[in-house]
């Protein structure tokens, strides 16, 4: 870290890129965060394509919109449609309305729709904070037909259980990949050997209840559901850490005597 923060002093931009593809990009967000205003942009720059999406993920909400003002519509939409639904629309719902628009009009139209859908829910509600990233499986299905069609899906993610739903979508338990793999169950549809017993949040729940069920139950994810029950997203750890770094901070500035407006 030491010799990064010599180059940037320094300005020695062309020896950047070595050490930071040693970095993770949470720790290359960091130095950019604490780097000084004008050599922020410069830095990003210096990233690789294939990494400045989990980079801008990672950003603080000051270093982010600095950033994002240099850049074209263009070169935001190509990084915006790598990131996760959930990132971009973070990312998008910062943005003024208009160029929020633009952008969302150049990306190709499935990443776009995901977004659209995540932008129409307040952003401090379980809908505004999920992904729509979630594998969900038939109850009629057995285990050895889930197991296939697992197999044929291409995943960002590791897989650890299944959300199993009925005809109309509606979410009626979850399933461990190892109860798939018992010998037992492969011919049992998965209604029977689900787990029904699960907690779960609604599109309009505020985060801070979100944060406090995860935390009480100890989940590391949560099925959201609309209006009428059927699943259309999930919360998952990462989300919901940041949520309680948030509200937490939000308590202490409060405490301090900043009003909601100041927080804002």
């Amino acid at each position: 870290m030491e010799r990064i923060n010599f180059c940037i002093k320094g300005e020695l931009w062309e020896q950047l890129p070595k050490f930071f593809e040693e970095l993770h990009p949470a720790d290359i967000a960091e130095i950019i965060n604490h780097a000084p205003a004008n050599a922020q942009n410069k830095l990003f720059e210096l990233l690789n394509d294939d990494i400045k999406p989990d980079v801008l993920a990672e950003l603080d909400d000051q270093a982010e919109a600095d950033i994002l003002e240099e850049m074209t519509a263009e070169e935001i939409s190509d990084i915006i449609e790598e990131m996760a639904p959930d990132d971009a629309a973070d990312v998008l719902g910062e943005l003024e309305d208009e160029r929020s628009a633009q952008i969302l009009d150049l990306m190709h139209d499935e990443e776009s729709e995901e977004v659209r859908e995540l932008l129409q829910y307040d952003e401090d509600s379980a809908g505004g904070i999920m992904t729509p990233d979630f594998v969900p499986v038939r109850a009629t299905m057995t285990a050895a037909e889930a197991i296939e069609y697992v197999g044929t899906l291409e995943l960002d993610e590791p897989l650890y259980h299944l959300y199993v739903i009925d005809a109309e979508g509606c979410l009626i338990g979850w399933i461990q990949l190892w109860e798939l793999l018992k010998q037992a169950n492969r011919n049992i549809p998965l209604e029977e050997v689900a787990d029904k017993e699960f907690i779960f949040v609604h599109t309009d729940t505020d985060q801070e209840e979100v944060a406090r069920l995860a935390s009480k139950y100890d989940l590391s994810s949560l099925p959201v559901l609309d209006g009428q029950n059927k699943l259309v997203g999930r919360i998952t750890v990462d989300d919901i850490m940041d949520v309680i770094e948030e509200e937490a901070s939000e308590d202490i500035f409060k405490l301090a005597g900043s009003s909601d407006t100041e927080l804002e």
